[in-house]
């Protein structure tokens, strides 16, 4: 009887997520390529976010967000260049496979570089980094299906924790479904931005035309911000008249339109209002951001003398 070698169940486990099958990824890749260091770099708009490691000690570290117009891994996302360059003119070299969406849209790049040329059978290679760049594109997109669910079902679990006044979620809901997309956006280094509102006349208000009038401003205000955000974003009552917008998925630019919508809504309502806005940093967490729009919120509200 011929007895063979048997893998431990719990090598046979599905991976939990798409940071296992990355490392794993990156793991075999660095063993059988070779290449002194792989990465796998996070695409969200202009930007790029390195979401994992494997190799050498290198000043590209997880977080950070590399520079990579010029190298030929930007170049392979872009279907400019070969998938494997074993010796370049500047006596590097270079491996790279694009991560795909399932509508074909970049997620992101699994890059390798060498400060040495590579002896190496460029068709095998190749052939191995299709396969796992497929093979990650799909778990990719699966995560992308189960973070959307989990979005929802969060989403229907804080309606039982909002605001009855306003509508909009109350404190509570908002600290529950931050937590949960920071976490997504550590998962896949995402961009967000917070944004912190506060009225500038509400207390003269409640206090000059009652608390009937005050209420009435908040729910004017929570109905003008929620008419200029987009599907996923959230917006919650945090304070007595301070309002907290989370804008996921956001890259500067759209924040910055964002603001624009917001001042431009309650200036429509006749709401003087003061924003405070703040980018997600990478190696931050979203509670971070939302202390720094909440600072620069009271800077507006001092520059402007409000109340």
């Amino acid at each position: 009887m011929v007895m063979t070698a048997s893998a431990p169940l719990h090598t046979l486990l599905p991976f939990g997520d798409l940071d296992g099958a990355v490392r794993a990824t990156l793991a075999y890749l660095h063993r059988t390529l070779g290449f002194e260091l792989w990465i796998f770099v996070r695409t969200e708009g202009r930007g790029s976010v390195i979401v994992e490691s494997e190799g050498a000690v290198s000043a590209l570290e997880r977080g950070m967000a590399p520079d990579l117009p010029e190298t030929l891994c930007a170049r392979v996302t872009h279907g400019e260049g070969p998938l494997i360059a074993p010796r370049t003119s500047d006596g590097q070299a270079y491996a790279g496979v694009p991560i795909l969406r399932g509508d074909g849209t970049l997620l992101g790049t699994i890059c390798a570089v060498d400060t040495h040329p590579r002896e190496i059978d460029c068709k095998e290679a190749e052939s191995t980094l299709l396969l796992f760049g497929r093979l990650l594109s799909f778990i990719a997109d699966r995560q992308l299906e189960v973070d959307e669910a989990e979005r929802r079902a969060e989403h229907a679990e804080a309606e039982a924790l909002t605001d009855p006044l306003t509508g909009v979620f109350n404190r509570r809901g908002w600290d529950r479904l931050l937590s949960g997309e920071d976490e997504r956006c550590r998962r896949f280094g995402r961009s967000a931005h917070v944004f912190v509102l506060d009225l500038d006349e509400f207390k003269q208000i409640n206090d000059t035309y009652g608390h009937a009038a005050g209420d009435r401003l908040l729910r004017q205000a929570a109905q003008a911000t929620t008419r200029v955000l987009r599907r996923h974003d959230i917006v919650a009552r945090t304070g007595g008249d301070e309002f907290a917008i989370l804008a996921v998925e956001s890259e500067p630019q759209q924040a910055e339109r964002l603001r624009a919508r917001l001042l431009a809504a309650f200036t429509a309502e006749g709401i003087a209002v003061s924003v405070g806005v703040a980018q997600r940093h990478t190696g931050a967490t979203l509670r971070h951001a939302w202390e720094e729009a909440d600072a620069a919120m009271y800077a507006m509200k001092n520059r402007r003398g409000g109340v």
